[in-house]
């Protein structure tokens, strides 16, 4: 004799909170002499600690089940002189329940970012997948138990709206967003002393459409640098926004124009430096320097910017982009 299990379904009743149930259905046996069957389940393939003489029916409902724990089950069927059959083919269920915190959320075209609370018990695995390329899980796309899954929105360039069906442990959460069409983006200016960013401020721009910005210096000064969304675009004098679709911002910093900076350079009692006093160097060239103690004297220390260096007897500033200082002390060497 043999028996084919058809299926089974996961069950929890309301108001359960550490036991589930399993509903499991059977084809009956074309043998004539089918006095009835057993039910045999355990936590382990082939492996079944219970079972369940269930008489001459053909489903069976496995009740007081711990949440959280996947079981095995498998069938015989026994005939009137109590010949038992071998198990039949077996199936598994897990007993993990999943709920998520929010069935989906919306955006505007410009995207975003969000997240979703998983609630489960503590052994029960979990997964997320975005269901679209625009939607992208950041964090917490598999993991053991309750726990958060977040995840991005890139911006939709498109003038319709889209929607994605992620899912989330099991459950499906809809992602929706909107398209550019009709919708108008901020773009906000600002600029630090000694120099402007036209248009100031904040100012509107549809969909789509680009924008150009003017950095302009006072005189006497320079750009040093443009950020856009807060990324150094250089020391740029114009910038423009293309196919805008999202809101931004573009800001300038200035600093005064130099072509060359000096060099101070000093010496003690018992040696010299050479060049000595004030000396001029191109914004960008390099200028060496060199100490030379007079007989029965050494190099103390030298002091570069206020700093102490080694007892060195040259010293080179290379790429030189401000002004500096070099101060050199010598003392008597004392021979035994």
């Amino acid at each position: 004799m043999f028996i084919l299990l058809l299926g089974l379904a996961l069950i929890v009743p309301a108001g359960t909170v550490h036991a589930a149930q399993v509903t499991l259905a059977w084809d009956r046996n074309t043998e004539t002499d089918v006095a009835g069957y057993k039910v045999y389940y355990g936590t382990g393939s082939r492996s079944y600690n219970w079972f369940f003489d269930v008489g001459n029916a053909t489903t069976y409902t496995v009740t007081g089940l711990t949440e959280g724990s996947t079981y095995y089950f498998a069938a015989t069927a026994y005939d009137s002189s109590g010949f038992e059959s071998t198990y039949s083919s077996e199936v598994s269920k897990g007993t993990c329940t999943y709920s998520i915190s929010s069935p989906g959320a919306s955006f505007s075209a410009a995207g975003g970012t969000g997240s979703v609370n998983v609630t489960t018990q503590s052994s029960c695995p979990r997964t997320a997948s975005s269901g679209a390329s625009w939607v992208t899980i950041t964090s917490g796309g598999s993991g053991t138990g309750s726990g958060t899954v977040q995840y991005s929105v890139a911006a939709n360039t498109s003038s319709s709206s889209r929607t994605a069906s992620s899912t989330i442990a099991g459950n499906v959460f809809n992602i929706t967003q909107a398209g550019t069409s009709g919708s108008t983006f901020t773009i906000t200016a600002s600029s630090g002393a000694n120099g402007t960013v036209s248009p100031a401020g904040a100012s509107s721009s549809a969909s789509g459409t680009s924008k150009t910005y003017t950095i302009t210096p006072n005189s006497g000064y320079r750009v040093a640098s443009v950020l856009v969304d807060g990324t150094s675009v250089g020391a740029v004098t114009t910038y423009t926004f293309s196919n805008i679709t999202a809101n931004h911002t573009i800001s300038a910093t200035f600093a005064a124009n130099t072509s060359s900076y000096t060099i101070t350079a000093s010496a003690g009692t018992g040696g010299t430096i050479s060049p000595t006093g004030t000396v001029s160097v191109s914004s960008g060239a390099s200028r060496t320097f060199t100490i030379t103690p007079k007989t029965g004297y050494k190099v103390l220390w030298v002091l570069i910017d206020g700093s102490f260096v080694r007892a060195v007897t040259s010293y080179t500033f290379s790429d030189v982009k401000a002004n500096h200082t070099i101060k050199v002390l010598f003392r008597r060497q004392v021979w035994f």
